[in-house]
């Protein structure tokens, strides 16, 4: 995996990563022993080619996980699993994470991106799934071709422009430096600024 929020975490913030080819994923969320992983913030990151699974919850209390505004693309490699909930004590696998404003493309061959033992409180909203059968609701989110340009930024015309749901205590820029609005619509995905040719 190329990034991990263990557990006793508290407040750990993953931003302008660009992370590719990493055969167990992208992201490991791991409580152990009962403690917590809380506050988790995942933003502005890139994506690219990670496989077997995007994200990982071991089992165990994960708590206000918040992934937002990041650019998934798999050109060559297609994840088993979009999510992964490992199996656990019931009174202790409570995840809440929500996805917003992320930007999932799959490029190469259909199948993957199942979601494996989803807990109720993995939610989505204002994503964009293209060449991804999405299953579980995402209210505000679209499919439509992205316009993803060769270095990942958005093309002229693109549905992401001013499509995802402005975040509070945002960060400020994107992974290309770019502002990000406060209070207007920002981008789906992790560039923020105009429609390039």
């Amino acid at each position: 995996m190329s990034f991990d929020a263990d557990g006793a975490s508290r407040g750990t913030v993953f931003q302008y990563n660009l992370s590719h080819h990493n055969k167990g994923g992208f992201l490991l969320i791991c409580p152990y022993s009962g403690a917590r992983t809380l506050d988790t913030v995942v933003r502005y990151n890139i994506s690219v080619d990670d496989g077997a699974r995007l994200v990982q919850n071991c089992w165990g209390p994960i708590l206000n996980t918040r992934i937002y505004n990041n650019t998934f693309v798999n050109r060559t490699t297609v994840p088993g699993h979009l999510v992964q909930d490992d199996a656990g004590s019931p009174a202790t696998t409570r995840h809440e994470l929500a996805f917003r404003n992320n930007l999932f493309v799959n490029e190469g061959a259909p199948g993957g991106y199942a979601f494996k033992n989803p807990t109720p409180g993995l939610t989505f909203d204002h994503n964009l799934f293209h060449g991804i059968t999405m299953t579980r609701p995402d209210p505000g989110g679209l499919t439509a071709d992205p316009l993803l340009r060769p270095d990942l930024r958005l093309g002229t015309g693109s549905p992401a422009l001013s499509a995802g749901v402005p975040i509070e205590d945002n960060g400020g820029r994107d992974w290309f430096g770019n502002p990000v609005p406060a209070t207007a619509a920002p981008n789906i995905g992790a560039y923020e600024g105009p429609g390039t040719d």
